[in-house]
């Protein structure tokens, strides 16, 4: 009685060697766990678990989430307005405050990134998974491509370490993209799902991640200084006063290699992508370069 009458059952990968990996990533305990331990804490709009299961041996897990089926889920193919973008952006300026420089979270071994996604072996992943993601592109590679592929190489470890392992920091969702986030029909409420990437680190790997993968570059080469600015604003409006708007756009600057690199590796590395047209990752590659 009182429980809805849909609810979304989010499994672990049945197959065997599939789950192992994922698990070994840390994915699927960082997800249970945030919501075991962090999501009544966490002031931003995310689905309510009702049942939540994790098991370190088997790498089997299970959530019990809200049906967001009256909300509408973004799409990072269709990419957002300036409008939807900003209102994101508030909401992760809420949730970064939260959780500014907190103790708990810094002593949480949960929350650290492990295996190809660790700070320290990025630029390793990305030397390896390059190579095979160029050849699952369906677009000609460009010496824009080229010159990014170089670009990232060369100020990937030196982003990586700097902004995972050093402060200030504050918790991340660290996967913010259109279709990880809903909004509410009614009053256009952000809501974050797909918790499986939170971690401990400097916040500007959400905004850049989000802004830099959600607007074509000619739309956001306009507003992007003003969706930096009215980041930094709220931030301080929810009570972070020792980050100056400098550190932000120079942390923003070095975090924007992070979300290329890591969408390489993700299909670099996958077996069951290949190139074919209309690919996600075609067209979320050219939003990236300045």
């Amino acid at each position: 009685p009182g429980l809805p009458v849909t609810l979304m059952a989010k499994f672990s990968a049945a197959e065997p060697a599939t789950r192992a990996m994922i698990s070994a990533l840390g994915h699927y305990q960082r997800e249970v766990r945030f919501y075991e331990r962090l999501s009544e804490r966490t002031p931003v709009a995310k689905p309510h678990c009702y049942y939540s299961h994790f098991d370190p041996e088997t790498g089997s897990a299970l959530l019990l989430l809200e049906d967001l089926a009256s909300a509408d889920n973004g799409s990072s193919m269709a990419g957002c307005s300036v409008e939807e973008v900003s209102r994101v952006l508030l909401s992760l300026a809420v949730l970064h405050a939260r959780w500014w420089e907190s103790a708990d979270l810094a002593n949480a071994s949960w929350l650290r990134l492990t295996s190809l996604v660790a700070p320290g072996l990025m630029a390793e992943a990305f030397t390896q998974g390059w190579p095979s993601f160029l050849l699952k592109l369906s677009i000609p590679v460009t010496s824009q491509i080229s010159e990014m592929g170089g670009w990232i190489q060369q100020n990937l470890h030196a982003a990586a370490t700097t902004l995972f392992d050093s402060g200030p920091r504050t918790l991340i969702h660290n996967d913010v993209q259109a279709d990880n986030v809903f909004f509410a029909k009614l009053d256009r409420e952000v809501v974050f799902i797909d918790w499986q990437m939170v971690t401990y680190a400097r916040c500007v790997i959400d905004v850049a991640g989000w802004v830099r993968g959600q607007l074509e570059p000619h739309a956001r080469r306009t507003v992007e200084p003003q969706l930096l600015r009215l980041y930094h604003e709220a931030l301080v409006a929810n009570g972070v006063c020792d980050y100056a708007f400098e550190q932000c756009r120079s942390d923003y600057q070095l975090a924007t290699v992070l979300a290329p690199a890591r969408l390489a590796c993700a299909v670099g590395f996958s077996k069951g992508l290949q190139a074919h047209q209309g690919a996600f990752w075609d067209a979320l590659l050219l939003r990236y370069p300045d």
